[in-house]
């Protein structure tokens, strides 16, 4: 990766490499990147995932586990055609010729269906437990 990164930093083309960053590190990095590159083979929904849409960062991601269906029923990025360096180059392509605002209303409606709140209030009305949200939240 770094061999790779310095040729094409040495052809003029922007790339950075960074070590460990924390969490606020990380965030303000998500909030300055136009997508996020996602180039999973296995994973069904990589952590990466929950933390671009919460930066409002769009995706570009290969079409692996649920990856798929979140990217398409959410509108918050490009999907590659396939798990392939050839495809996902093809997907950075596609998604770098339009503005990454095309997916601002998709991650806003993604960050508040897919909410920890949100999903705790689901997973309690599935085990039938009712009353004031409040009192569970420690749970």
């Amino acid at each position: 990766v770094h061999a790779g990164c310095a040729y094409l930093r040495s052809v003029g083309r922007p790339v950075t490499t960074r070590g460990y960053l924390d969490k606020a590190q990380a965030t303000k990095l998500l909030t300055q990147s136009d997508y996020v590159v996602i180039p999973s083979r296995l994973e069904s929904i990589p952590v990466v995932f929950s933390d671009a849409v919460q930066a409002g960062c769009p995706l570009i991601a290969t079409p692996v586990g649920d990856l798929p269906r979140l990217l398409t029923e959410y509108s918050v990025g490009v999907l590659s055609t396939e798990s392939s360096p050839c495809s996902l180059a093809e997907a950075i392509r596609s998604a770098v010729n339009e503005s990454p605002n095309v997916y601002s209303a998709g991650l806003s409606r993604a960050l508040t269906q897919l909410s920890v709140d949100k999903a705790c209030d689901q997973l309690l009305k599935s085990l039938n437990i009712g009353g004031d949200p409040n009192s569970y939240r420690a749970l």
